[in-house]
C-alpha cells in the first residue's frame, strides 16, 4: 500500500461558494492495484456534480533473493595492481594475523544498503600454510574461508558472506599473503537468506572444537563412509523452516587426493562438493547445502580424511533460492559420466577456451525462470596455474 495524494476538483461556479468531497480522500493510503475514486462538487445552492476514476498503484520491482553480478574486482594488494574504482589496490601484503576491513556495500554494482555479499577470495603467494577468514568485522570467529596449503602458489574460494551493519567485511589472515577479492552478487535485507558470523558445526581433529561442544574430536571420516551432520537447531540455525544452510566444507590432511560430497542424506549423487589434489592437503569450498527432512546433511568421503565445517547462514523453505542434491552437468573426462549423459566425453580445455555449458532443464531444474546458479567447478590436471572465471 501507498499514501496518494489526489488534487481535489475545483468550483468556479461565480454565484454560489462550492466544496469538493472525494472518497476516498487525498491522501489516503491505497492497496497495490485499482481503486476507484469519486469525487463530488456542489454548490450552496444544491447543484452538484460528480466524478469517478481508476487509481492504479503498480507494486515496486521486486529485488530477488540473490541478485547475480559479473565479477568485478574490489581488492587486489599486489604491487601495480588494480580494482574497478581505484580503491584498496595495490595496498600490501597482508601481515599474518592481519585483518583488513572492506567496504563492499556500494561498490562493484552492489546495493548501499546489502546484507549479503558474493565474494570470491584469493591468496595470492602466501608465506606458509594458513587461512583466511572473512566476517562482518565483530569478534573473530573460529572458523576459516578459504585454506592455503603450502607457500606460493594461488588459493580461491567463493564465499556468501554476511556484512557488517557499515556495508563491510573483515579479512582475517593466519600468514602473510597477497589478497584479493572479486565480487559477484549481493543480498538484500529482504532476502530469504539469514547470515551469521561463521560458526564451526564439525572438527574431527583430536584437539577440534565446535560452537556447542557437539561433533568434536571425533576422529577422521572413513574412507567411502558417509559422516551425518545434525545442522538445524545448532549455531543460531532454526529447528524447523529450514531449506539450506551456507556452509564451507575443509578436508584436513587427507591420505590421498580424493573429493567430499555434501547432500541431503538418502541416496549419494554423482557430484563433488571439495576436491583433494594430494595427501597432507588443507582444502575448503564454501556451498548452498540442502537439508534432509531431519535438519541434516551427509558428507560423504572417498578417502580418510579429517573434517571442518563452518556455518554461515541459512535459507527459510519455501524462499525464492532453491536447494538441489548435487547432480554433475559437464565432464571432460573420457570414463566419467553425467547425471544425464549431455555434456560428457568432451575434450580438455585449452587455453583461452570459452565453453558453453546447457543448465536448465537439467538435473531438476526449470526450463525457464532461473537467473543463476550455484555451481562447483573443478580443474583437473591443468598444465600450470590459471583460473576458470565463469
Amino acid at each position: 500500500a501507498v499514501a496518494v495524494g489526489v488534487s481535489d476538483p475545483v468550483s468556479s461556479d461565480p454565484r454560489a461558494a462550492g466544496s469538493t468531497v472525494c472518497v476516498p480522500a487525498s491522501g489516503s493510503t491505497f492497496p497495490v492495484g485499482t481503486t476507484s475514486v469519486t469525487c463530488t462538487a456542489a454548490d450552496d445552492s444544491g447543484l452538484a456534480s460528480t466524478v469517478t476514476f481508476d487509481l492504479v498503484v503498480s507494486a515496486p520491482a521486486a529485488v530477488p533473493d540473490v541478485v547475480s553480478l559479473a565479477p568485478l574486482r574490489i581488492v587486489d594488494t599486489r604491487p601495480g595492481a588494480a580494482t574497478v574504482d581505484v580503491i584498496d589496490a595495490a595496498q600490501g601484503r597482508i601481515p599474518a594475523g592481519g585483518t583488513v576491513e572492506v567496504q563492499i556495500a556500494g561498490r562493484a554494482n552492489i546495493a548501499s544498503d546489502a546484507a549479503f555479499a558474493v565474494v570470491n577470495l584469493a591468496s595470492v603467494n602466501p608465506a606458509g600454510r594458513g587461512f583466511l577468514t572473512g566476517f562482518p568485522c565483530t569478534e573473530r570467529p573460529n572458523a576459516s574461508s578459504l585454506n592455503m596449503a603450502a607457500p606460493g602458489g594461488a588459493y580461491a574460494s567463493e564465499l556468501i558472506a554476511p556484512l557488517s551493519v557499515d556495508g563491510t567485511l573483515c579479512i582475517f589472515s593466519s600468514v602473510d599473503t597477497h589478497l584479493l577479492v572479486d565480487a559477484a552478487g549481493w543480498s538484500p535485507p529482504t532476502s530469504a537468506l539469514t547470515g551469521r558470523t561463521p560458526a564451526r558445526i564439525l572438527d574431527t581433529r583430536p584437539t577440534g572444537t565446535t560452537t556447542d561442544g557437539r561433533q568434536q574430536g571425533a576422529g577422521r571420516s572413513i574412507a567411502l563412509v558417509e559422516h551425518e551432520l545434525p545442522v538445524t537447531g545448532r549455531a543460531g540455525v532454526p529447528t524447523t523452516g529450514v531449506e539450506s544452510v551456507i556452509v564451507n566444507i575443509a578436508a584436513v590432511n587427507p591420505d590421498d587426493r580424493g573429493f567430499i560430497t555434501a547432500y541431503p542424506c538418502g541416496d549419494r549423487p554423482l557430484a563433488s562438493s571439495l576436491n583433494m589434489t594430494q595427501a597432507g592437503t588443507v582444502v575448503a569450498n564454501e556451498l548452498i547445502a540442502p537439508l534432509s527432512d531431519d535438519g541434516t546433511v551427509c558428507l560423504f568421503s572417498s578417502i580418510p580424511t579429517d573434517l571442518i565445517a563452518d556455518i554461515s547462514g541459512w535459507i527459510t523453505t519455501g524462499a525464492g533460492i532453491t536447494g538441489i542434491a548435487p547432480a554433475r552437468v559437464f565432464e571432460t573426462r573420457i570414463a566419467d559420466r553425467t547425471i544425464d549423459r549431455q555434456g560428457e566425453n568432451n575434450r580438455r580445455a585449452h587455453t583461452g577456451d570459452i565453453i558453453e555449458i546447457p543448465i536448465t532443464g537439467r538435473a531438476g531444474l526449470p526450463t525457464t525462470g532461473i537467473e543463476s546458479v550455484i555451481v562447483t567447478l573443478t580443474g583437473i590436471n591443468p598444465l600450470r596455474g590459471g583460473n576458470l572465471p565463469p
